[in-house]
């Protein structure tokens, strides 16, 4: 089958000599082996949903968070208990780390909800667009496959990019490694749902326009902090 008839399958249609990927294979392969062969074979998946996709996305943000939320919550009570047994009872000291985990728990559920929410709003809007500049740039893709490689590998990078941006001054490491790789995956699933040259992937790549935004308001920032400092030292 060719590439053209392989793309434009009908939803749910089961394509000859393809057998249903289990979900992790399909985030393994499209996270940690992004290649021409791999997101062929993810794209070949007889279960392509725009629904899917967005439970991937859900999901993976909504655990991501909670997890996180469960750590922090569990650590600062402890903290907290500690610092109130110095200076009263142990009973006293286990209420207060109590009701400080309830109040953080309940926060992380909440702002649990709000990630998972705010995932699929953004992978949406990055997969449309995305979709949008592809079909302009000669792309044969569609958006349903465009979303799916998307969610391939957004959701499980998601605990990722949650959990190393939260560790102080290691995420001064991380953070733009993983902002970079993602930036890359998202040029390969462009590449290799619309069957574009990696320079037109690049260029209808979302990722790749927020990211080229963001250094040029890091390099104003600078450039503006340098100038201040400047005429603050020659003032004085």
């Amino acid at each position: 089958m060719s590439n053209m008839e392989n793309i434009n399958a009908s939803p749910g249609s089961k394509l000859p000599g393809t057998s249903e990927m289990k979900f992790y294979n399909i985030w393994l392969k499209a996270l940690f082996v992004p290649t021409e062969s791999s997101y062929a074979e993810v794209l070949a998946s007889p279960d392509i949903s725009v629904q899917r996709s967005v439970v991937w996305m859900a999901s993976m943000g909504f655990a991501s968070q909670l997890l996180l939320a469960c750590v922090v919550s569990v650590l600062y009570s402890l903290v907290f208990a500690a610092a109130v047994s110095s200076n009263s009872s142990g009973s006293s000291a286990g209420a207060a780390g109590g009701s400080v985990f309830v109040t953080l728990a309940v926060f992380g559920l909440c702002s649990s909800l709000f990630v998972a929410a705010f995932q699929v709003v953004i992978s949406l809007g990055n997969a449309a667009l995305g979709n949008i500049l592809a079909r302009a740039l000669g792309g044969v893709g569609d958006f349903r496959r465009h979303y799916f490689a998307v969610a391939a590998y957004g959701a499980p990078l998601t605990p990722f990019n949650l959990i190393f941006s939260s560790i102080p001054y290691l995420n001064f490491c991380t953070g733009p490694l993983i902002a970079l790789y993602g930036i890359f995956l998202n040029v390969r699933a462009l590449k290799s749902v619309h069957q574009l040259t990696w320079g037109k992937a690049t260029l209808a790549s979302p990722s790749v326009w927020l990211g080229a935004l963001e250094l040029c308001l890091f390099c104003c920032v600078l450039v503006l902090y340098v100038v201040v400092l400047t005429n603050i030292n020659n003032s004085r």
